[in-house]
């Protein structure tokens, strides 16, 4: 990986400092002084400004299975195996940290981010020391799935789709992106989810150029609904989800699926 940015000890640095002075330029990401990990803070007047959005650390990790495996959050979860191991979890994040590590090298004056480069959303409790920061849950904002069409079998469709979608260059308004969040329970009811799924939609409209936006929760996720139709997200019917083996067993084999758009004027 190159030196300009890499993992430091499970974390995603950029030592370059004329790319991190680039993406400041270009973007609302800012840089941990003394880390050098790239985080999207939430607005100064925000009462939420003392949290932050970063890449995954690979200390996250029992944080990530603990609250993956939670009551409050393990039965909104679709494709997660259960129970969550740390196995699992690890993958998951070394992958996502390929995948910003990538967005942020191919970062330029001329060409936009193929993508976000935050997952976790922190809370900072001592700014003088990383250490200190608390998991406080996570968001997904990629590229879309079609889901809807995973449930239906359909697999042929949803790779052509999803092909075709991955295909268009960074900046193209017909992108369709989708997102997928939970928060720890300590932290839920608050309107800190909403804050932060607002933080990250601003940066995809900002940054990102996105114009359209399909999510989906299930038909008992009142939370999540909210959230969604809070920032301006409608919901033009339903839809079904075959849920894996494993967890098929403990909430059903198929669940009725809210479909959630947003788009831009």
């Amino acid at each position: 990986m190159s030196h300009r940015a890499s993992l430091e000890s499970g974390t995603v640095t950029v030592a370059d400092s004329d790319l991190r002075a680039l993406i400041s330029s270009l973007s609302p990401l800012l840089f941990d002084e003394r880390t050098h990990e790239p985080y999207l803070p939430f607005p100064s007047s925000s009462p939420f400004a003392n949290f932050r959005l970063t890449p995954p650390r690979l200390s996250d990790l029992s944080n990530k299975v603990s609250a993956a495996n939670s009551p409050s959050i393990q039965p909104f979860l679709s494709s997660t195996p259960v129970p969550v191991t740390e196995t699992w979890a690890e993958q998951v994040i070394l992958t996502d940290q390929k995948t910003i590590l990538a967005i942020l090298l191919a970062w330029t004056a001329t060409d936009p981010p193929g993508g976000t480069t935050f997952r976790i959303l922190r809370q900072i409790v001592d700014e003088s020391d990383r250490k200190q920061d608390v998991y406080a849950g996570e968001i997904a904002f990629v590229r879309e799935k079609w889901f809807q069409l995973e449930a239906r079998d359909d697999e042929v469709e949803r790779a052509r789709l999803q092909a075709l979608n991955n295909a268009k260059l960074a900046g193209d308004r017909t992108i369709s992106w989708t997102v997928g969040f939970y928060i720890v329970q300590a932290f839920a009811g608050r309107g800190l989810m909403t804050a932060t799924l607002e933080t990250a939609m601003d940066f995809g409209k900002t940054v990102l150029n996105v114009h359209k936006i399909v999510s989906g929760a299930f038909m008992e996720n009142e939370a999540s609904k909210r959230v969604h139709y809070k920032l301006g997200f409608t919901s033009p019917g339903s839809d079904w989800v075959d849920l894996p083996p494993g967890r098929a067993e403990l909430f059903g084999k198929r669940k009725e699926v809210c479909v959630l758009e947003w788009r831009r004027e």
